[in-house]
């Protein structure tokens, strides 16, 4: 049985791979209610061999942190799990995001320039490059999964479907930007993407991009809501404040080929589960 580090376990994400994993792999998580702190060098007593780091643990409300400090933080986590992985050769599996801002081609594929458009990608990206400093100077491999849009029950308040959900008692929901479209990938598909990964063995510095491999409009995910129930009223608001990024999606046909993956939950689908589960 492999053994898996997954940090940030408690976290959206985490927490969802840690449920899911803990079935069929020997799972160590990194979370605060065990004490971990990306500040802090990881110390884990464990004689056995661990194949794999999967780092989700990531500070995302710049709100708490100034600007410095928040660079600083995700960053720290990222070189003590690299440095980590190094002592103990261990594959190293980062989380990133999308870092493309306004397309120049769609879909977007992985050669497609970097463009940071928010803090968040920014400091994502200075971890990426942190992961390839070790592969140059320690030949440690990390696998860099560039998430484009990841949803499904759980997700904190902030992102689409949660905010919906959390408006959904009351007489209207409120929304931006009905006409921007974005690549939603559910993290069941996802939490797939992972096994996938991890029993084929991949060893290699590699980057991915990680999505549905299409998008969807806010206009048609409302669609879809009133669709289930259609009692529900939505209100665009800011309608003349256009968004830079208007649509997006990824190129993940090199994802699908080297891991014999394809995504299933349709959008659809994706909303059914989130109202039965509302």
């Amino acid at each position: 049985m492999k053994t898996i580090i997954i940090s940030g376990s408690s976290g959206f994400i985490g927490n969802y791979i840690k449920n899911q994993f803990s079935k069929k792999f020997n799972i160590i998580s990194l979370e605060k209610k065990n004490n971990y702190n990306m500040k802090r060098k990881i110390n884990i007593k464990y004689k056995g061999k661990i194949d794999y780091f999967i780092h989700t643990a990531f500070q995302i409300d710049l709100k708490k942190f100034s600007k410095e400090e928040y660079f600083h933080l995700n960053y720290l986590g990222v070189l003590n799990a690299l440095e980590f992985c190094k002592n103990n050769n261990i594959i190293f599996i980062f989380l990133s995001t999308y870092l493309y801002g306004k397309p120049k081609y769609l879909p977007i594929d992985t050669k497609h320039p970097i463009n940071p458009h928010n803090y968040y990608s920014l400091s994502k990206y200075k971890c990426e490059k942190l992961c390839y400093e070790f592969k140059n100077t320690y030949n440690i491999n990390s696998i860099i999964l560039r998430l484009f849009n990841i949803y499904g029950v759980g997700q904190r308040v902030g992102y689409i479907f949660s905010d919906i959900l959390n408006q959904i008692n009351n007489e209207t929901i409120y929304l931006k930007h009905f006409q921007s479209k974005r690549d939603y990938l559910h993290i069941e598909d996802f939490a797939e993407l992972l096994n996938k990964i991890i029993l084929s063995n991949f060893n290699k510095f590699y980057t991915f991009n990680v999505g549905f491999g299409k998008s969807t409009s806010v206009k048609e995910i409302i669609m879809y809501f009133k669709k289930i129930n259609k009692k529900i009223n939505f209100l665009e608001l800011d309608k003349n404040n256009k968004e830079s990024i208007i649509d997006c999606y990824a190129d993940i046909e090199q994802t699908k080929n080297i891991f014999n993956w394809q995504p299933k939950i349709t959008i659809e689908e994706g909303i059914g589960q989130l109202i039965k589960n509302a």
